[in-house]
């Protein structure tokens, strides 16, 4: 019969349930097991703070083991030992990736808009497209013609990585590979049979992206903060879509970059280890946290 965990007691530093084992936790630096004693004077409460994603693309299985995992363990705390387990979570919503992704899939939606109202996918297009490839190619693929076409690019990638496609022992670098020959193959595809407009960027809109923020990326405004927004707001909440499926527990609270860091940040240059530059930016001042008698190295 299964027992009720709400009915369990509670552990505390007094006293503890004889029935159940007292926890311990591995103490990776003096590799060994600790008593594991909350912080909270009841022994009852536990405040967790977990490090979530950044939120540029969807979720994969990375992001699915390591909440999987952490769900494992937050739930034993919960439902086996008794503890009310705060669960603190936050998401990165905002950094140099989520920039560079939000600017190129701006400038992406901006292409297909202005070719939106042709009913073929048109030479101007397809010319973009080409250019975008062999770019794509000549970065990504550099064992092939810089000038080839793309009516060549099966027998060439033939040619050049036949050995590496055949291997039988695969490394990481392959596997990177085999992801650059299989965006450009698609971008081959389309040029040599467009289809519908939707079937054409479907193939081209991987080479497109780099393409066109090499072209127009320094012309978006970067104080246009909605840009970066949508983009993290759509894959935040698909994460946690994602996450759900998946039976794992939300967060009790949710802290996202964008609410932190200015506050954060603030604090620093209030406490005198940071200072403003004429361009905005905000620098940590190592000699200052220093001579307050902190060691910027164990920092």
């Amino acid at each position: 019969m299964a027992s009720d965990a709400r009915k369990q007691p509670k552990w505390t530093p007094q006293a503890h349930d004889a029935r159940l084992p007292l926890l311990k936790i591995y103490n990776s630096l003096t590799r060994t097991k600790n008593a594991f004693i909350p912080v909270d004077p009841t022994g009852e409460v536990v405040t967790w703070y977990a490090c979530g994603p950044t939120v540029y693309e969807d979720a994969h299985l990375g992001h699915a083991k390591n909440r999987v995992s952490t769900d494992i363990i937050r739930r034993i705390m919960r439902d086996y030992f008794g503890f009310r387990v705060k669960f603190v979570m936050n998401t990165t919503d905002i950094d140099d990736k989520i920039i560079l992704q939000a600017r190129r899939q701006h400038l992406l939606a901006r292409f297909k808009h202005q070719h939106a109202e042709e009913e073929t996918v048109s030479e101007t297009v397809l010319a973009e497209v080409k250019a975008a490839f062999l770019q794509y190619v000549g970065k990504n693929l550099p064992s092939l013609p810089g000038d080839m076409n793309p009516e060549s690019f099966a027998e060439e990638v033939n040619k050049a990585y036949k050995e590496t496609l055949q291997s039988q022992s695969v490394t990481v670098e392959d596997l990177l590979l085999r992801a650059h020959i299989g965006t450009a193959q698609l971008a081959a595809e389309a040029v040599q049979n467009p289809g519908t407009a939707s079937e054409f960027f479907a193939k081209a809109d991987d080479v497109l992206l780099p393409y066109l923020d090499a072209l127009h990326g320094a012309s978006i405004d970067s104080n246009n903060h909605q840009i970066y927004l949508e983009l993290s707001q759509k894959f935040e909440r698909r994460f946690f879509e994602d996450m759900d499926a998946l039976n794992v527990l939300p967060p009790d609270q949710l802290t996202r970059v964008t609410q932190q860091i200015v506050d954060f940040v603030e604090k620093v240059v209030a406490n005198g280890f940071g200072y403003a530059t004429p361009d905005g930016s905000v620098y940590f001042d190592i000699d200052s946290f220093e001579k307050a008698g902190h060691s910027y190295s164990r920092l």
